[in-house]
């Protein structure tokens, strides 16, 4: 297979990356084991040992200065098994941040890459802040695009076994802690709201203060918020969830221009 890979940035590196026809994403590894620091011939190996990455992987022939050359590349969806098989307890001490960094953003700065730009207008007769649920589908397009069906029906099930033995607020709050869209007209009443999700009070009151004139981007508040949610040992809101939960707090975000952020206030 020949074709063209797609530079994209990560940090200070350079990933290399490319969507076939099929709508898969190949990311090549070489790239991503020199940018580590980590020794391409052991990782090879374990290519080939691996029982799923041995299977997956895709032998990619790509131009270059010095003529064709041949390029080991993973499915993204195999990428996070790769990553998260080098233990970076054993790696140089030099590099063990940057091996963390690369398991916990990799896979999302990819992902996010390959996925259709959002539309910049939508054809309708209303102004897009007055349109039903308009601001929640500019906000949450990109984790909905790529939600699995499966994924979807699981937590449909969950939420309608949650609303058979505990009643409708049991199955709402779970809908709110899940990555679907928002029921028009459906919230959960507000004692439900503290019991399921009162951690994120807690955690704006630890981790944010108010700045007048500044802003956070919606994406490190909730990298904040799912650090902070593993320290404490508690159990993060979805995105969507979260960012209801925000703004009920209220917090005020602007949609444009992309990307999202929460206005007069800063990271402590």
């Amino acid at each position: 297979m020949t074709t063209m890979l797609t530079a994209v940035p990560f940090r200070d590196d350079t990933l290399l990356a490319t969507r076939t026809d099929s709508g898969d994403v190949l990311v090549a590894v070489k790239p991503v084991c020199v940018a580590l620091g980590l020794d391409w011939k052991s990782q090879q190996l374990r290519l080939r040992r691996d029982a799923v990455l041995s299977e997956g992987r895709v032998i990619m022939t790509l131009p270059s200065a010095g003529g064709l050359q041949e390029a080991i590349c993973l499915p993204l969806r195999l990428m996070n098994g790769w990553l998260f098989g080098i233990d970076e307890n054993r790696v140089r001490p030099e590099i063990r941040d940057k091996v963390i960094a690369y398991k916990r953003e990799c896979y999302d700065v990819l992902w996010q890459h390959f996925q259709p730009p959002v539309p910049t207008s939508v054809p309708t007769t209303q102004p897009l802040s007055d349109a039903s649920g308009g601001d929640e589908i500019l906000e949450l397009t990109d984790e909905l695009s790529g939600l699995p069906y499966q994924a979807m029906r699981a937590w449909m099930d969950m939420i309608r076994l949650a609303g058979r033995l505990k009643g409708r607020n049991a199955a709402l709050a779970m809908w709110e802690r899940s990555p679907l869209p928002q029921l028009p007209g459906a919230t959960v009443t507000p004692s439900a709201v503290e019991v399921e999700d009162s951690h994120t009070a807690h955690f704006a009151a630890e981790m944010l203060t108010t700045a007048e004139g500044q802003s956070v981007p919606f994406a490190a508040v909730y990298q904040a918020y799912e650090r902070w949610c593993r320290q404490q040992r508690e159990i993060a809101a979805s995105r969507m969830a979260f960012s209801r939960q925000m703004r009920a707090l209220g917090f005020v975000a602007t949609l444009r221009p992309a990307p999202i952020r929460f206005l007069n206030v800063a990271l402590v």
